[in-house]
């Protein structure tokens, strides 16, 4: 979904479907409330959580920047892998928390999320 289609969903959540029957107080309300929303929205998702993972070998992420995999996720996967008796490849494979990662590595990730905010925009 990008920005336009989130804000028509939200001002049809809140007036309705139909903008004509909404008077034009209301309509600029909503622009600046929508607006606030949003950068408050992005400036959250710009952020890199303890509870987000990235699988890496020797200390390098081994997927792409849009690959961040909630803790759930890595439970499940690593409990699947250890049901098939595959525990890895034991050459310094882990998941390393976002929070964990080098500086330079986090930086790469946010600035990966800044560039998608633009384009989602």
């Amino acid at each position: 979904m990008n920005r336009q289609q989130i804000k028509q969903m939200i001002f049809d959540y809140m007036y309705g479907h139909d903008m004509n029957s909404v008077d034009e107080k209301d309509q600029i309300q909503f622009e600046d409330y929508f607006e606030e929303w949003w950068e408050d929205y992005f400036k959250s998702l710009i952020e890199l959580y303890e509870e987000d993972y990235v699988h890496c070998i020797d200390g390098k992420p081994t997927e792409g920047l849009d690959i961040i995999h909630h803790y759930t996720s890595v439970i499940a996967m690593v409990n699947e892998e250890c049901f098939k008796g595959n525990l890895g490849s034991g050459h310094g494979e882990e998941w390393v928390r976002m929070t964990d990662l080098p500086k330079e590595i986090q930086e790469k990730y946010l600035n990966y999320l800044k560039e998608e905010e633009k384009s989602n925009e």
